[in-house]
């Protein structure tokens, strides 16, 4: 059904409220200034998100097409698990932002799924609106929250040097292909959704939330 068009964060403003099953996607080959990949690949989505839910793996947007071994990026909320990148195992979460990277486009080797992502360590709180990023630049991914990054060993920065995959999946925004069909359905408002063809620093990204709130 149609995706309402909702009050912003401000009086005056506008975002979009979408229910869980519903989704914007650009086709594969039509958004070649937003197809980040290779070895030179920089790049940041920033976005305002209000959590209606506290469903698991809520992807906010990206290139993340599982089903096809297609994956490339995603900006997600709320996974089940983090990821260390010293032991390459995974740990019981919730209420995170995760910046969900792949150079292989595949499962991680040795894997079921791919699980190199960043974790936020700061929780992204139901019914208020939070400026949320991810960001790669060439060495590693990386999450804020509000304009700022809480470092934590193996977990954010994540590591991963050889560049993003180069795939021919659909650009999303509410959901990914999962299992042969869309999934990881988003449930909530979303305002402002941008990518740049850089890695935003936190004091950019700062500067940018602030901004925002004004």
């Amino acid at each position: 059904g149609p995706i309402a068009v909702v009050e912003g964060r401000s009086e005056g403003e506008r975002a979009v409220r979408i229910e869980a099953g519903q989704y914007f996607t650009i086709s594969d080959g039509e958004f070649d200034a937003i197809d980040f990949h290779g070895p030179e690949a920089r790049f940041s989505v920033v976005a305002w998100v209000r959590r209606k839910a506290d469903s698991h793996w809520q992807a906010v947007a990206g290139i993340w097409n599982e089903t096809e071994k297609q994956r490339q990026y995603c900006l997600f909320l709320n996974a089940s698990t983090r990821s260390d990148s010293r032991t390459m195992e995974r740990q019981p979460t919730r209420d995170e932002a995760h910046g969900h990277v792949s150079d292989v486009g595949g499962p991680t080797a040795g894997k079921k799924y791919c699980i190199t992502y960043s974790s936020s360590g700061t929780k992204i709180p139901l019914d208020q609106w939070t400026h949320v990023a991810m960001t790669y630049d060439g060495k590693a991914s990386r999450v804020f929250v509000n304009g700022k990054l809480v470092t934590e060993e193996g977990y954010n920065p994540y590591p991963l040097k050889n560049g993003i995959f180069d795939g021919n999946g659909d650009f999303t925004v509410g959901a990914v292909d999962r299992s042969g069909e869309m999934g990881n359905f988003l449930n909530g408002e979303l305002d402002e959704l941008a990518l740049y063809s850089e890695a935003l620093s936190e004091s950019q990204l700062s500067k940018l939330a602030e901004k925002e709130r004004e």
